[in-house]
């Protein structure tokens, strides 16, 4: 499953970056009296980023939360699930990006960072459309 590899590496990176930045904004306080005045939102950013990531690769195990009581019951339903899950997706995938269409002419940016703002948005309407592209893993299983 190389494709899972690949959002474990993103993932293990961001965390490491958020890690090595938290700690040293840690020592520099502690040790040095001083901060780095961007540290914070760059963690939060990452987190967010984070957070989607691990949502595409969720989504494409099937290991999100499921409460399939009455699909096991009517197995139907399970394509009905799926096509409203898709159809989920890609609303607010569209919605997302409608909004970031919104907020990217103000050219608003970070006061600590100089960054613009629509940087901790943008991840939300890709990963949104990857989710819906998503085959999903058991597709590809096979048993014997």
């Amino acid at each position: 499953m190389i494709r899972s590899k690949i959002f474990y590496v993103a993932l293990g990176g961001l965390m490491l970056c958020v890690t090595l930045l938290l700690i040293s904004e840690v020592i520099l306080r502690s040790l040095f009296g001083t901060s780095l005045s961007w540290s914070y939102e760059i963690a939060r950013t990452l987190m967010i980023w984070m957070v989607y990531i691990g949502a595409i690769d969720l989504t494409y195990r099937e290991r999100h939360i499921n409460i399939t009581v009455i699909e096991d019951k009517f197995p139907i339903l399970k394509k009905v699930t799926r096509l409203l899950m898709l159809s989920t997706q890609l609303a607010v995938g569209l919605v997302s990006i409608s909004f970031l269409n919104i907020i990217i002419p103000y050219g608003q940016t970070s006061s600590t960072t100089g960054l613009p703002t629509w940087l901790n948005y943008v991840i939300i309407p890709v990963v949104f459309i990857m989710m819906l592209f998503n085959k999903p893993a058991s597709n590809y299983e096979v048993t014997l």
